[in-house]
């Protein structure tokens, strides 16, 4: 990469960023002020609104700066897993129960086949690509919506599935939208995101042998699959 071209980049990476920071910031900030200089004339259901929303944008703020965390450990050399055979259903619920109090009125659907063999995997790096899936489908469903979470094995993996059914992902898009810093805003609906989360994703499910994509031909919604090779062919 040439010294331009690199300093394009970190300008385009400066600029997702800043803008991503100073969304739930200004957020805090107006919910914060309002309360101290309205907190004690505020009906309690206003007020408890706007801790709400605080507490919202603070979590905003915390996945973008755990993702940049992850993308920049990933980025350096070869980063050193800490494989253990694990039993990905239980790590599934985990994460689900971990993410349901944050869906509002969506509900989880978990199909996980029983009696599956245990991959030998970094869980921490497993739980985040499913917890980067759940938290996408939840910004991408409806109010209301389902999200299916599958595992099963296919031959010789552990195949993952996380399906919703918001409004998809044009197919042209598939291959883009696991890019650093691509991000997708359907019409009429304002998810935010810097676009790292699936970066990441890839990246960790790389390091374990297996693929991820985004599974073509859906009427509707998006569904992604990722695999985990049972065996062990991590590379070096």
């Amino acid at each position: 990469m040439s010294q331009s071209e690199l300093a394009g980049t970190v300008d385009e990476f400066l600029a997702i960023v800043s803008h991503e920071l100073r969304t739930p910031l200004t957020a805090i900030k107006g919910c914060a002020r309002t309360l101290l200089r309205h907190g004690t004339t505020l009906e309690p259901a206003v007020a408890h609104q706007l801790l709400e929303d605080i507490d919202q944008e603070a979590e905003r703020l915390h996945r973008l700066v755990e993702n940049l965390l992850e993308l920049s450990r990933a980025g350096q050399g070869t980063p050193v897993l800490r494989v253990a055979p694990t039993a990905i259903d239980g790590l599934i619920r985990r994460v689900v129960a971990d993410v349901t109090p944050k869906a509002g009125e969506r509900r989880f659907r978990l199909k996980l086949a029983a009696g599956l063999p245990l991959p030998r995997i970094d869980a921490v790096q497993v739980e985040q690509v499913v917890r980067n899936l759940l938290d996408n489908a939840v910004k991408y469903s409806p109010r209301r919506g389902t999200i299916d979470v599958g595992a099963a094995q296919v031959a010789h993996a552990i195949v993952v599935t996380v399906s919703d059914d918001g409004p998809g992902v044009a197919p042209e898009l598939g291959e883009r939208i696991f890019e650093r810093f691509f991000h997708v805003e359907p019409p009429d609906m304002n998810v935010g995101g810097a676009g790292l989360g699936l970066a990441i994703c890839r990246r960790f499910i790389e390091l374990h042998g297996g693929t991820i994509e985004l599974e073509p031909a859906r009427a509707r919604g998006a569904s992604f699959r990722f695999t985990l090779p049972l065996v062990a062919e991590i590379p070096p």
